[in-house]
């Protein structure tokens, strides 16, 4: 009987994470039937993994890996493990395996750059010169990535920082507008660029230069999108003073069956800091632009897709719909603009990332967004949720991950026992998601989660993480219907401080429409917006109305005094000894 392709496959990943132990405190087993016998027989074993300090050529020091001893024999003959490292394929390396390759790539790009800038013309001749001249070897691929990223560092630092040709050509725009015979002073121009910028705020309130009733009534879907800010996906304050309305989301895993991956990927499981406690990354370069990573059709009004990579400026490529691919740049985070509510579908290709990490889609909701079984999840700046005691949104002393931020990049932290959360939903369960801070060894939090009126007490273990996001805290399942979730801090060490972060549950109505408490879609608000406008119309009108009154009225009674004469007065002295009151 011939061996099957089974046999051939990858049976785990060379090298293992340290702090998951071997195989992540797993054995494997496995069972057979023994040949003339009715019994099964079962086996349980520990891989064979050694502990190893492997020389780098290109680090030039000792890495201290988890590896098995397979790899070891395969990494002997590569000739070391930089060889061993950049010739594997992604998918057998795995993800430390990834992380010793990114490692050595990013010194070797550093080593080459600063061995250019710091090479100076030598004085001595013959072989002696030959030899100390240091000629770096660096391949197509890595010099074209060094030019992309010195291109995108040149244009960020031209976009965020203005330099003296920018500022030139605002003084002749000053001047010409201004109608000037000589370049404004730095003052004048900063002043005529304010103006400019008053102007085409004052354009986008209030366009047509109509009145800003006028525009209430004919343009009643004037949205406060112009104040959103992009890049965080926050809605942020509205004219007039008018508090925004928080958006209605759900949330799909990075290993949800609804994704469409375009490309082969591996799928990782994690001990925290990501959704769900995974992600997935490529696993080749063909999940570029030409055919992309992952797709995922929808009915919604926005789109968020939580990908992280560990460099801050990278290349992506996003489409919408049957749009163009269009770049990003940044650390992989998409935000779209508000879309239109109906079907849409949304691509995502890796481009020039080193790494990444896709963790979860966030969809909005608009008026045909199917909600029934979706998993909302409530930000918690959220205008439902209600903080009482010594809440602060000021993050404590701790060292994050810089590649990872919590959700919407906001938390509300507590360091005090009795700070409650309060919150109403319609649905059948629930998470609460948060991470700790200060965690020290002996440290304790504790918190009785209350469901309508029925109080479970519960308490994060001793070895969690310090500083890891989106710890689960809590979850239930409760019946379909209304409930009311309090939230109590009954123990808390100092100076330990607790950090909540968003929480989710399983919605149980079909669609916003239905969901209990909300009054108007937050993309396109024309019920809002209508009710105002006709509200500050009646209230103008009714004072016009009462102002005229007054004067009419005013008006009359001063021309019935002028008309009396002084008989007038005489007969009413004669028939009224009291008349004189209507005198004074």
């Amino acid at each position: 009987m011939f061996p099957t392709a089974p046999v051939f496959s990858v049976v785990s990943q060379p090298f293992k994470r340290s702090q998951l132990g071997l195989f992540q405190g797993k054995t494997k087993q496995y069972g057979n039937n023994v040949p003339f016998s009715k019994h099964k027989t079962r086996r349980t074993w520990l891989p064979n993994v050694q502990r190893k300090r492997l020389f780098s050529e290109t680090l030039g020091e000792q890495l201290r890996v988890k590896l098995t001893t397979r790899a070891l024999r395969t990494i002997k003959k590569h000739g070391g493990l930089d060889n061993y490292v950049e010739k594997t394929s992604a998918k057998i390396l795995g993800w430390e395996g990834m992380r010793i390759r990114l490692k050595l790539r990013e010194h070797a790009e550093a080593s080459t750059s600063t061995t250019t800038a710091t090479k100076t013309p030598t004085t001595e001749s013959g072989s002696e010169a030959s030899s100390s001249k240091v000629t770096p070897v660096v391949s197509a691929g890595k010099a074209l990535r060094q030019k992309l990223r010195a291109r995108a560092e040149l244009k960020r630092v031209a976009e965020v920082q203005p330099t003296g040709w920018s500022a030139r050509q605002a003084r002749e725009k000053a001047m010409k507008a201004l109608g000037l015979d000589s370049l404004p002073s730095a003052r004048k121009t900063i002043a005529y660029l304010k103006q400019q910028q008053n102007d085409l705020v004052k354009a986008a309130r209030f366009p047509n230069g109509c009145h800003p009733i006028e525009t209430w009534l004919a343009l009643p879907d004037l949205e406060t999108d112009l104040f959103k800010d992009q890049k965080d996906g926050r809605i942020g304050s509205t004219p007039h003073g008018v508090p925004p309305i928080m958006a209605v989301r759900y949330v799909i895993d990075d290993q949800s069956d609804e994704l469409r991956y375009l490309c082969p990927i591996m799928p990782e499981t994690v001990s925290g800091s990501y959704y769900n406690n995974t992600w997935t990354t490529i696993a080749d370069d063909s999940c570029r632009i030409g055919v992309g990573w992952f797709q995922y059709s929808f009915y919604g009004t926005g789109v968020q897709i939580g990908t992280s990579t560990s460099s801050t400026d990278e290349d992506f490529y996003v489409k919408v719909d049957s749009q163009s691919w269009v770049a990003q740049h940044g650390r992989g985070l998409y935000v779209s603009p508000p879309l239109q509510d109906g079907p849409h579908t949304v691509s995502y290709a890796a481009g020039q990332l080193y790494f990444p990490l896709f963790d979860y889609i966030v969809v909005t909701a608009g008026p045909s967004t199917p909600l029934a079984e979706r998993t909302i999840i409530v930000d918690d700046s959220d205008s439902s949720i209600l903080y009482n005691g010594g809440w602060s949104t000021e993050q404590p002393s701790i060292t994050l991950d810089p590649t990872i931020t919590p959700f919407q990049n906001t938390t509300h932290w507590s360091t005090a026992v009795g700070d409650t959360i309060k919150f109403q939903f319609t649905g059948t369960g629930f998470s609460i998601y948060g991470t700790l801070s200060n965690n020290s060894i002996g440290a304790t939090f504790s918190a009785t989660y209350t469901i309508d009126g029925v109080p479970t007490p519960a308490s994060m273990s001793k070895d969690t993480s310090d500083g890891l996001l989106m710890t689960q805290f809590f979850a239930a399942d409760v019946p379909d219907g209304n409930h009311t979730l309090l939230v109590n801090i009954t123990d808390l060490s100092q100076p330990m401080a607790v950090g909540f972060d968003f929480l989710t549950y399983n919605a149980s109505f079909t669609s916003i429409g239905q969901m209990p408490g909300y009054g108007s879609p937050p993309v396109t608000a024309p019920s809002r917006k209508t009710s105002s406008a006709g509200a500050i119309a009646g209230a103008v009108i009714g004072s016009i109305v009462f102002v005229g009154g007054a004067i009419l009225l005013a008006f009359l009674l001063r021309r019935k005094r002028r008309a009396r004469t002084p008989q007038d007065i005489e007969r009413i002295k004669l028939r009224d000894s009291g008349g004189w009151s209507e005198l004074k």
